[in-house]
């Protein structure tokens, strides 16, 4: 599933809403303080950030290990 819609403020509650449902989330514009993303993104068993170029995206899951993407 991948969250990058509008408004911004709203993303927060979509990733949370998908949590136990979606396999994968990819979050868009990570990098954005202002959307708060880093409580629900902290909840998550598993994570990846890709910072190498902006925006940053980050992946997170509950069921996949996000092994093949270390």
């Amino acid at each position: 599933m991948l969250v990058d819609h509008r408004p911004g403020e709203r993303r927060k509650h979509e990733i949370g809403r998908l949590s136990q449902s979606a396999n994968l989330i990819v979050v868009h514009d990570t990098e954005e303080a202002g959307y708060e993303y880093e409580p629900v993104l902290q909840s998550f068993k598993h994570r990846y950030d890709y910072k190498l170029h902006r925006p940053w995206t980050t992946i997170v899951s509950n069921f996949d290990p996000l092994a093949w993407l270390k």
